[in-house]
């Protein structure tokens, strides 16, 4: 048999967690720009329809306050076609932007014997990040041959191009 401090002391801990399931909760619904749920729902999230604390500032049947004016201008920025990017942030690439650069890497590869990456950065002047998403589509696309690996990576319009660049970056 548990003693009374043990009691009291089960008792309080599985009140903090039982409200900080609900305060968790609530922030990922307020979050994801999802009303409050229903006092189903709050019974089924493990708190009753009484079971919230209340207080000052904390109205009966509310379990999250609602969305910020900022929080919706936010979620209005982020969604399709509905506004420009927040400072600091780039714009999304559409479907053109990315077939440009594909063509432009592409182009670039045709026109060589196999380059490695930091070769066809200064060549195209893309980003690292850009050159490795176009490459990745390329050569899943088969336009385009990764020969060698890691230091020794060329590629090139064919596999055997690529390798035998993959040879010569090696001194083979």
């Amino acid at each position: 048999m548990l003693e009374p401090f043990e009691t009291e002391l089960s008792r309080l801990v599985d009140d903090v967690v039982r409200d900080l399931t609900r305060e968790i909760t609530a922030l990922i619904l307020r979050r994801l720009g999802v009303e409050a749920p229903g006092p189903a729902a709050r019974v089924a999230l493990g708190g009753g329809a009484g079971s919230a604390p209340r207080g000052p500032g904390r109205p009966a049947g509310r379990t999250a306050p609602p969305p910020s004016p900022r929080a919706a201008s936010s979620t209005a920025a982020r969604s399709p076609g509905g506004g420009s990017p927040g400072p600091g942030r780039r714009a999304r690439s559409t479907s053109e932007d990315k077939a440009v650069t594909l063509a432009q890497v592409e182009s670039a590869l045709a026109a060589s014997s196999g380059l490695s990456a930091s070769e066809l950065e200064k060549k195209t002047g893309l980003g690292r990040a850009a050159l490795t998403a176009a490459l990745k589509a390329l050569k899943d696309d088969g336009r385009v041959f990764m020969g060698g690996n890691r230091r020794f990576a060329r590629y090139a319009t064919s596999q055997a191009v690529a390798d035998r660049a993959s040879a010569d970056a090696r001194g083979a």
